[in-house]
């Protein structure tokens, strides 16, 4: 699923996806309980609708990653 959206937004974000150094990716039940900090205006009303959406946010790169236990 990210390749498509990765190669949708070439051109228009970045020239080519291969500029791309970090990505995160995650899929979450629309009903799970879930904690945001710092959540958009638009991350919130995609929430509060109740339905099926995708966010992208594009934006630099951490200064480091960490792994998943």
């Amino acid at each position: 699923m990210v390749k498509p959206i990765r190669d949708a937004l070439s051109g228009l974000v970045y020239v080519d996806d291969s500029q791309i150094s970090y990505s995160e990716t995650m899929h979450i039940c629309i009903d799970a309980p879930i904690k945001i900090r710092r959540a958009s205006a638009v991350l919130l009303a995609a929430f509060g609708k109740g339905e099926v959406f995708l966010y992208v946010r594009i934006d630099d790169a951490p200064d480091f990653v960490q792994l998943p236990q």
